[in-house]
């Protein structure tokens, strides 16, 4: 007789199957910091509505923020030399060239889906300021001569000089070299700025009734990032050069 104990088989442990990898799942938060999808080609003034509106969306608690202090500035200033237009005027112009370099670097930015803080919004309008303030007035001399010659000429300058602001924030150029820019960048382009424009027209037109007014504010605050978007787009897609 065989005394050697048999050792019982041990049963095979079931195999555990490896889920398949899943893909993350984008969150509200990450979505709301996406920013507008690229375009790929220009969608038409109108199209680019969702856009802008993606893109105001990545920074609008600075954007109301700015909005805000702008107004209370004014206010102040109004309060305080209100027997002194003139002057009052002046000190406007003063404050308001820096949130206007405030503003461009923000739809710059949320243009790119990314997030600005207040103070650095704040800081890049001020690190900017004498040439924001150099190319302000040179554009409105310009403006303002053109269109004294017949409006023609001032139809054919203001498109062309839309997006000088933005070359400036963006690259960090002079004014003259802004100016320069803007004329050569938006050759071929100036139809993309007039939609723009006329697309804006339109979207205040609900304004002048009392229960179109916040539909107005919503759809030119949401439409503010549009010359930004267009700046975007040509950089990608440069005008031809001039023959």
């Amino acid at each position: 007789m065989d005394t050697e104990s048999e050792k019982p088989e041990q049963a095979a442990e079931p195999q555990t199957a490896t889920p398949p990898s899943q893909p993350p799942v984008a969150t509200a938060a990450s979505a709301a910091v996406a920013g507008p999808e690229p375009l790929t080609s220009w969608p038409g003034a109108f199209g680019l509505f969702k856009f802008s509106r993606d893109a105001v969306r990545t920074n609008l608690g600075t954007i109301i923020w700015l909005y805000v202090i702008i107004v209370i500035a004014d206010i102040v200033l109004s309060a305080i030399f209100r027997n002194n237009q003139p002057l009052r005027s002046l000190l406007s112009l003063l404050v308001s060239v820096l949130f206007v370099g405030a503003m461009t670097h923000v739809w710059l930015q949320s243009a790119k889906g990314a997030k600005v803080e207040l103070e650095k919004a704040l800081s890049v309008g001020a690190s900017l300021y004498l040439n924001v303030l150099l190319l302000y007035i040179m554009t409105t001399v310009v403006l303002v001569v053109a269109f004294l010659l017949f409006i023609i000429p001032g139809l054919i300058v203001l498109p062309r000089l839309s997006l000088a602001f933005y070359y400036l924030v963006d690259q960090k150029m002079s004014a003259m070299d802004a100016f320069k820019a803007s004329w050569n960048g938006t050759r071929g382009n100036s139809g993309k700025v007039w939609g723009i424009i006329g697309a804006t027209i339109v979207m205040i037109l609900p304004m002048f009734t009392v229960i179109g007014i916040p539909v107005t504010i919503y759809l030119v605050v949401m439409y503010s990032a549009a010359l930004a978007l267009l700046y975007g787009f040509l950089q990608k897609n440069p005008a031809p050069a001039a023959s």
